[in-house]
């Protein structure tokens, strides 16, 4: 047995409205939709969006919007950061940075507040 990818699958409160901005802001395309779900793909990575519910909905849980998280493997992690950085879609508090481990990372907030952190594993100093 083999593990071969894994597709993050991110909760919004309005479709049409993710979409607008996965594809406007992020560069992605619409692979699929459905009623109250969605692909988009840009390269070889893919984002699945759902609907997730309203408080009005489930009014003993809170809606799992924005608090999702994603880390996505790139390559040309500087070209990426100054693209997405034009569109003023950079986390105030994620922009590029080294890490420990050889990696360097940027993080954005889609329009429903889910995290996506895009890297890069660097060359050894």
């Amino acid at each position: 047995m083999v593990l071969l990818s894994v597709i993050p699958a991110l909760p919004v409160h309005d479709l049409t409205r993710a979409l607008r901005f996965y594809e406007h802001e992020l560069g992605f395309a619409l692979r699929h939709i459905g009623d109250d779900f969605a692909i988009v793909k840009r390269d070889g990575v893919e984002i699945h969006l759902w609907m997730a519910w309203t408080s009005r909905q489930h009014e003993d849980r809170p809606a799992p919007v924005g608090s999702a998280t994603c880390k996505i493997h790139v390559s040309g992690l500087e070209r990426l950061y100054a693209e997405l950085r034009t569109r003023h879609v950079v986390h105030p508090e994620g922009h590029l940075a080294r890490r420990e481990g050889n990696t360097a990372e940027f993080t954005i907030l889609d329009i429903d507040g889910n995290a996506l952190q895009f890297f890069e594993v660097q060359s050894a100093p």
